[in-house]
Order: C-alpha cells, then structure tokens, then sequence
C-alpha cells in the first residue's frame, strides 16, 4: 500500500506543530517543569495529528511560494502560540494580583516565596490563590475551552497565515485592564476590612499612645484577614470559575482577523 503525502500537508502540519508545541510549552500546568520534556514533545505531535485530522475540509492549506514566504509564517505561528499562552497566562494572572493586593495589606508580603515558574518572588496568598485557580481551571473544563478554541482557529486563522494587527494589541491592551480591575473587585472585600482595620488602629494609637499599635496590629490584621477571606471563599469560587469561563470571550477578542 501506498501512501502519498503533499507537501503543502506537510507543511501545514509543521505550522500547526509549532502552533500547539508553543501553546503547551506556555500555558499553565503543561508548561510544568516536572513535566519531562519527552513527554510534552510527545504530547504535542499527538494533538497536532488529532487537530489536523478534525480540522474542517474547508480549511485551506498553505501554499509554499518561496523560503522567505514560509520563515515569514513560521514566525507568525510562533507569535501566534506566545499570545495564545500569554491570554492564558494574563487569565489565571487575575488571581495572583488579587493574592498580591491581599497579602500586601496582611502584612505576609514581608514573607515572600520563590516561584519556580517565573523565577520571581511572590506572597503566600499570591500562591494560595494561584493553585486554587488551577483547581477550579480543570473543575470547570476551562482547559477543554482552550482546546477547543485551538481547534476552531484553524478555521478563523489557517496554519501560517496568522498576521499580527491592531486588533490583537487592543485584545491584550484590554485583557490587561480587565486583569486589575478584576482582581481588585476579589480582592476588594477583605482589603475594605483590613483598610477600617487600619483606621481604627490609628484611632487607638492617637487616644491611647501607651499601646504599641505597630505590634498589636499585626496579629489582629492576620487574624481578621484570615477571618474575612474565609467569609468569602464562599462565593471566591464560583466567582473564579466564571472569570476562567470568559476565557473564550478573550481569544475571540485577541485572535479576531
């Protein structure tokens, strides 16, 4: 049996590796360094075999002109896979500024921790909410979105034909504005709490000088912070499965041509 392959296929299929080999290496969990890099390459021929098989027969191959026309798309499918991690990334980056906004007004940020991903510093709490964002992630399928969106753009961005425009910038330009604003409305509950806290020590420390507020106040702080963030976990939860819901809503804005 005889089996024939184009070359313009071919091609295709090496763009689109590229697209999911840069999409795995960056998104959480898959980027894992305990993860062995055999099986991440592994990973990434099986989902770009399975994607080319599924993708639809409507989708257009790429046509090799000349070398600097495939250099040209091959870096235009590595720029697409670093945006399409970077959403991912900025998505679950939510959480970890919340973490940062609430650890800061605890008093823990004194007490940072080394991350082995990004090889910075960040709070407990940072780190707290990261891993508990990562649960609810896989929880609600969120990374069943982030496949599935994979698999739609090769109808909406065929493999080697991804041109970075306005429209992209703007999504991330927006996407970045959205991270704040939302991690300030997770974090706003307890912040508010711990910020009276504070008013209230000042109070203190006006009307009876004799108290050292600046070391009393620290384990009240601790403790009401603690307190309050257990009030609200409650509600924490669905709230960040909706927030890593609207993934979709994102790539759709970033990624529209």
């Amino acid at each position: 049996m005889n089996i024939y392959i184009e070359t313009q296929q071919m091609i295709a299929f090496l763009f689109l590796l590229i697209r999911v080999s840069i999409v795995l290496f960056m998104v959480p969990f898959f980027s894992d360094l305990s993860i062995p890099p055999t099986v991440k390459g592994l990973l990434c021929i099986a989902l770009t075999f399975c994607f080319f098989c599924l993708a639809p027969s409507s989708v257009p191959y790429y046509f090799a002109k000349d070398t600097i026309s495939i250099a040209v798309a091959t870096v235009g499918e590595i720029t697409l896979g670093i945006f399409w991690g970077l959403v991912t990334r900025l998505v679950l980056a939510i959480f970890q500024i919340a973490g940062e906004f609430i650890g800061y007004h605890f008093g823990l940020s004194i007490a940072n921790i080394l991350d082995p991903q990004s090889g910075i510093q960040l709070s407990i709490l940072s780190q707290w909410f990261y891993l508990v964002a990562m649960l609810v992630f896989f929880a609600v399928n969120a990374d069943h979105i982030v496949i599935n969106a994979l698999i739609k753009s090769l109808s909406s961005i065929p493999p080697g034909s991804f041109v970075v425009n306005a429209t992209t910038f703007n999504g991330i330009r927006h996407l970045s504005y959205r991270m704040f604003v939302v991690a300030l409305q997770i974090s706003a509950p307890v912040i508010a709490v711990l910020l009276f806290t504070q008013v209230a020590m000042g109070i203190i420390a006006k009307t009876v000088p004799q108290i050292n507020i600046l070391i009393s106040s620290f384990p009240l702080t601790i403790f009401l912070g603690f307190l309050f963030l257990g009030l609200t976990i409650e509600v924490l939860g669905p709230h960040m499965g909706n927030v890593l819901l609207s993934i979709q809503k994102y790539f759709d804005l970033v990624f529209v041509h």
